[in-house]
């Protein structure tokens, strides 16, 4: 009777030199197990750095840990195991990419990795990241085996520059880059399809920042988002577009009458006067407003801009909804 031992799982670039040295070492440490078939071997050994041997036996789904993969499912060390409530404590999609990794590899022999997401029986959430390895005798898959590694951490800082990267760094809204996404292709984006546009650009702003500096120019910005934040507090997105110009989603439906009022209360919001280092600094803002027909992306922007330079052109401070887009006074500003 022939035995053989699956490729070992590639190592993703980029991972600390550390945790790269530990996964390997339990990858040869879990084959020289499996080898041997020293059964309850795993339980017996204690790696660093957040990483757990395991192997499931495929005859009867038997399940074989080290102490750190009980730690990293929040499970008491040395507690029975039943493969079918570990895979309780699997979120639903993460549970379903591991069925479909699980039967491919084992159809194909080949290694497989993958990120999940688990609740404990404590109710923490974590990530972890399986590694995993096949056994086999005679040619049929005999043992799947591999480690267990908690990334937690590694995902909640990925997670935090995504967020991040669609952040304007000043006021903290969605920056041009995140609008444009969410504005092009607002289904793909997991958003609702836009219901209408709404552009705002801060009137009297420059004068702020050519007598009173760049810094009371920033504290004007920002709190002026702040405001609008909380003014279109339901819109899928608002957005900071760079400068002094400011863009907000609304889903569907969008209603006219409502559109009206949140123009105003956009227009009424962002003309209070705000105090800052001993002043009181005043801005206005003019809005233009296009409900979402039968345009397209690019339609539904211009219609805004016609109608945010028509609020200009009769004298600013004001909020202009265009009904048909008939009329544009000047050429329409696309999403760069």
């Amino acid at each position: 009777m022939s035995e053989s031992v699956g490729p070992s799982p590639s190592l993703p670039d980029g991972d600390d030199a550390v945790a790269r040295y530990a996964i390997q070492a339990a990858i040869i440490r879990a084959q020289a197990a499996l080898l041997k078939r020293q059964e309850g071997m795993l339980r017996r050994v204690d790696l660093p750095g957040g990483v757990g041997l395991w192997s499931c036996r495929l005859r009867d789904e038997a399940l074989d840990w080290s102490s750190n993969s009980f730690d990293i499912f929040g499970i008491p060390r040395g507690a029975a195991l039943y493969r079918p409530r570990v895979l309780q404590m699997y979120e639903a999609a993460s549970l379903k990419l591991l069925n479909v990794l699980r039967t491919k590899a084992l159809s194909r022999l080949h290694s497989f990795e993958f990120d999940s997401e688990i609740v404990t029986p404590g109710g923490e959430r974590r990530w972890l990241r399986t590694r995993a390895g096949i056994e086999t005798r005679d040619g049929v898959p005999h043992r799947l085996f591999g480690t267990h590694q908690d990334v937690t951490a590694d995902i909640a800082r990925l997670a935090a520059l995504h967020r991040s990267a669609d952040l304007d760094p000043l006021t903290g809204l969605a920056n041009r880059r995140a609008f444009e996404r969410c504005f092009g292709e607002p289904e793909a984006s997991g958003g609702l399809p836009t219901g209408a546009l709404i552009l705002i650009d801060l009137d009297g702003f420059k004068a702020i920042n050519d007598v009173h500096g760049h810094v009371a120019g920033d504290a004007c910005l920002k709190r002026a988002a702040a405001r609008l934040a909380r003014i279109c507090k339901g819109a899928d997105l608002v957005a900071r577009l760079g400068g002094d110009e400011f863009a907000v989603l609304i889903p569907r439906p969008a209603d006219p009458v409502a559109l009206r009022a949140l123009g105003t209360a956009i227009v009424a919001g962002l003309g209070r006067p705000f105090a800052h280092a001993g002043l009181l600094l005043k801005v206005g803002a003019s809005v233009g407003i296009a409900r979402a027909e039968a345009d397209t992306t690019p339609g539904l922007f211009a219609r805004a801009d016609a109608a945010l330079y028509a609020a200009k052109e009769s004298g600013r401070n004001t909020a202009v909804l265009d009904h048909d887009g008939a009329e544009r006074p000047r050429a329409s500003r696309k999403p760069a």
